[in-house]
């Protein structure tokens, strides 16, 4: 992304309420200091509440985290019937959306 990019919510499925002023702030701060001022405001968020944090860069970036959590699990040597098990476990135990994507692979979000 760089600056001249709009900074805009692509996948809200998993946004609380509470999320909403986060994003306002977060899109604040591109406008009024570009990529540079969002990471500052990104990174205090990661230190005050990690669970928000995630949310909210899934909610701009949906593939990007998509797709970096499947890397991680094949880094980690997990066949995909292993995640498949994993994602299925992880929505009965936290109730985190779980879909399988037009390959056949597990994704966090909505479809």
């Amino acid at each position: 992304m760089d600056d001249g990019e709009p900074l805009r919510v692509r996948d809200s499925s998993n946004l609380t309420d509470g999320d909403w002023t986060e994003i306002e702030r977060w899109q604040q701060a591109y406008c009024q200091g570009g990529i540079a001022r969002l990471y500052q405001v990104m990174d205090r968020l990661a230190a005050r509440n990690s669970a928000c944090h995630v949310r909210l860069v899934e909610a701009f970036w949906p593939e990007t985290v998509r797709q970096t959590i499947w890397d991680q699990f094949l880094q980690a040597g997990m066949r995909e019937d292993d995640v498949a098990d994993l994602m299925r476990k992880l929505e009965q135990r936290l109730g985190v959306a779980v879909r399988i994507n037009g390959k056949g692979r597990p994704y966090i979000g909505s479809a």
